[in-house]
């Protein structure tokens, strides 16, 4: 983009795109998926802390290329992926997992916020899944299934 538009160029174009970014969901899955080694090098806390400060490093790197306009897509409710509930006896959801899916999503909103103070020409959407698809598996009546 910089050799056909040049680097002016190439800031501007960057900076009226929108950004999808849907991250932390395999690696929370990851974490919590039997035989993972990554619990024993890391408390889950300090793993979402990891991530949510990998993640700032990233979104500050795309923003000094030009990126000004993000849509973040939140972790869903990891738990309640089949292969998480496998590991229940009652193959409910768990509960551990979705815990710390949220406790991402929280981190991940205060980095916005305070990537909104910091770059006050950033702006940002935050779609939350993990409400979303617990609502499907809470109630899926209202929804039209089963």
């Amino acid at each position: 983009m910089v050799q056909q538009l040049g680097a002016v160029g190439a800031q501007k174009y960057f900076s009226k795109s929108i950004y999808g970014i849907v991250i932390g969901s395999n690696d929370i899955l990851g974490y919590f998926h039997s035989g993972s080694d990554l619990r024993d090098k890391y408390t889950p806390q300090q793993y979402v802390d990891l991530m949510v400060l990998t993640l700032r490093g990233q979104l500050k790197r795309i923003y000094n290329l030009g990126a000004r306009k993000l849509v973040m897509v939140g972790a869903g409710a990891i738990g309640c992926c089949p292969s998480q509930r496998n590991q229940n006896k009652t193959g409910e959801c768990n509960q551990e997992t979705n815990y710390w899916s949220l406790k991402y999503n929280e981190g991940v909103r205060s980095l916005l916020l305070e990537l909104k103070s910091d770059l006050p020409d950033i702006n940002y959407s935050f779609f939350d899944t993990y409400t979303v698809l617990l609502n499907f598996i809470q109630k899926p009546s209202v929804y039209g299934t089963k």
